[in-house]
C-alpha cells in the first residue's frame, strides 16, 4: 500500500516538474487588435505590449450598451498559415456560447489556462447577462499557455462575437514563435 502511494507521489512530483519546466521556445512577436463590426458594440480596443522578451502585457475595453442575447457565441479559430501562401491549416474552429461558458466555465482544454487568466484580470462576469463597461488589464501572455511541442511557427487567433447570427467584433492576435537560443 505504501509502495503503491510512494509511486503516484513521485508520478505527480515529476509530470509537475516536467510541466513546469522551462519552455525551449519563446515568442518573439506578439500582436492583438480589435474591431467593431456592428454599431451594437462602442469604444472596443485591443493592445498588447511587449513588457519584455516572449512577454506580452495583453489588454482590451468595450462598452455594450444592452445586454447580450442568451444565444450569443463566440467563434473562435487558431489557424497556421502553411508554405507558400497556398492555404491556411486550422488547428482548433469552436464556436462557444457566451453564457453556458460563462456559467460552467467549460472550455476547450487548449483554451482553458487563457480563459482562467483572463477572468481574473477582468471584469466580465461570471454569468449572464453580459452588460456594461468590460474592460482586461495586465494579463501577461507568454509561452507558458503553450504545449512545449509547437515548432517555430506563426499562429493566428480569431475570436469573433456573434449575436442572433450576425457578427458584432473581431480580436485577432498573430504571434511568431521561435526555438530558445541557448
Amino acid at each position: 500500500m505504501s509502495r503503491t502511494i510512494f509511486l503516484a507521489l513521485t508520478a505527480f512530483l515529476l509530470f509537475n516538474k516536467i510541466q513546469t519546466a522551462r519552455k525551449p521556445f519563446i515568442i518573439d512577436s506578439f500582436k492583438f487588435g480589435c474591431k467593431t463590426l456592428s454599431p451594437r458594440l462602442k469604444n472596443l480596443m485591443g493592445y498588447s505590449i511587449k513588457v519584455a522578451t516572449g512577454y506580452f502585457n495583453v489588454g482590451g475595453t468595450v462598452e455594450i450598451g444592452k445586454p447580450l442575447a442568451e444565444n450569443s457565441l463566440v467563434h473562435v479559430i487558431f489557424t497556421l498559415p502553411r508554405p507558400k501562401n497556398t492555404k491556411i491549416m486550422k488547428l482548433l474552429d469552436v464556436k462557444l456560447s457566451v453564457c453556458q461558458t460563462l456559467k460552467s466555465m467549460t472550455v476547450v482544454p487548449m483554451l482553458r489556462e487563457i480563459f482562467v487568466e483572463m477572468m481574473a484580470h477582468s471584469n466580465l462576469p461570471c454569468s449572464c447577462p453580459v452588460v456594461g463597461n468590460i474592460s482586461m488589464t495586465g494579463l501577461i501572455f507568454s509561452a507558458k499557455y503553450l504545449p512545449t511541442y509547437i515548432p517555430d511557427m506563426q499562429c493566428n487567433l480569431t475570436i469573433t462575437l456573434i449575436e442572433n447570427q450576425q457578427s458584432h467584433a473581431t480580436c485577432e492576435a498573430e504571434a511568431i514563435i521561435i526555438r530558445r537560443k541557448n
